[in-house]
């Protein structure tokens, strides 16, 4: 799960926090549990001290989670850790769940949600903070050939979750217009096989195409709308961006001013989309503000200062 860790990571490279592989929690030694955090997540242990030590006694360690299951109870019930979360998914079908294992939760002083939905819903619902932090572009992947226009291929990039109105566009487009058009196959066999293989796609392609989770799966979704990772791909390849945009107004919030080109009318979104493949500099403007204010670098600065000074105010520095 390369975009959780590369949030942890670059949380630990911003603070000097040390990164846990091995850790297991207080007094219940519960090995299903261990298991997860060694496959999902590792565990950042927050420096309460000039010294950057982190000691049992006053520690705090911080999780970036995918979700939350029942599993990660003991953690979260351990009160000698004082906790802090990050929330990557939390969709509606699963807020009573969430709500239920977080109000069992001991010693949690702040949840980190990648939704502002999210946050909306849960505020004043529990006992600890909720803060809105929305997701972010690795800048370790990021590669500086996605602003040479010129070495782009002439190619469709829409791939994750395929919606059928965009792709039933895009096949006509691209053949139309002599693109080559990559997508996953229904009913989700996925074209890339590894990391790499989708990265260099993508900063060959000279159109990326973007759309939220809730369109496609709302069952799965809800109401929840929001940015995810691929959003900040998409900018990070140099390329044109286009699709839908979340409809709960966060790319509004957080992108305001970047260039996008959203599907409406049929004919004008075909015009829209070849000017702008004609006219590539405002796309290499967005790559180039997008990491510089838009990579888990910018995110977890600000995630740490806050956790600094929430630390601060209960006396642990």
């Amino acid at each position: 799960m390369p975009v959780a860790w590369a949030a942890e990571e670059a949380f630990a490279n911003a603070t000097g926090a040390k990164i846990v592989t091995d850790w297991t929690p207080g007094p219940s030694q519960n090995g299903r549990f261990h298991a997860l955090v060694r496959r999902l997540q590792r565990v950042v242990g927050v420096s309460t001290s000039q010294h950057g030590s982190t000691t049992r006694a006053s520690g705090d360690v911080i999780l970036f989670l995918m979700g939350l299951s029942k599993d990660v109870l003991p953690v979260l019930q351990d009160v000698s850790w004082r906790k802090w979360l990050y929330l990557f998914d939390t969709w509606e079908p699963g807020w009573q769940l969430t709500e239920d294992i977080l109000q069992k939760a001991m010693s949690v002083q702040c949840v980190y949600m990648s939704s502002s939905q999210s946050v909306e819903h849960f505020r004043g619902r529990l006992q600890c903070d909720v803060q809105w932090l929305p997701q972010a572009a690795i800048s370790t992947e990021f590669s500086p050939k996605a602003l040479d226009w010129g070495k782009k291929r002439k190619t469709i990039l829409n791939i994750g979750r395929t919606n059928r109105v965009l792709d039933d566009f895009f096949v006509g487009f691209s053949q139309k217009h002599g693109f080559k058009y990559l997508r996953d196959e229904y009913p989700g066999q996925m074209l890339f096989k590894t990391r790499a293989a989708f990265l260099s796609a993508l900063y060959e392609a000279q159109i990326v195409v973007v759309h939220p989770r809730n369109f496609e799966y709302p069952e799965l979704t809800g109401r929840v709308s929001m940015l995810t990772a691929r959003n900040f791909e998409a900018y990070q390849s140099g390329g044109v961006v286009c699709g839908f945009k979340p409809d709960s107004g966060e790319f509004e919030r957080v992108l305001d001013g970047f260039p996008f080109v959203e599907f409406g009318c049929v004919e004008q979104f075909e015009v829209e989309l070849l000017s702008a493949v004609r006219d590539s500099s405002c796309w290499r403007t967005a790559t180039e503000e997008c990491m510089r204010r838009h990579t888990w670098e910018c995110r977890v600065s600000k995630m740490a200062h806050s956790i600094q000074q929430k630390i601060a105010n209960l006396g642990g520095i």
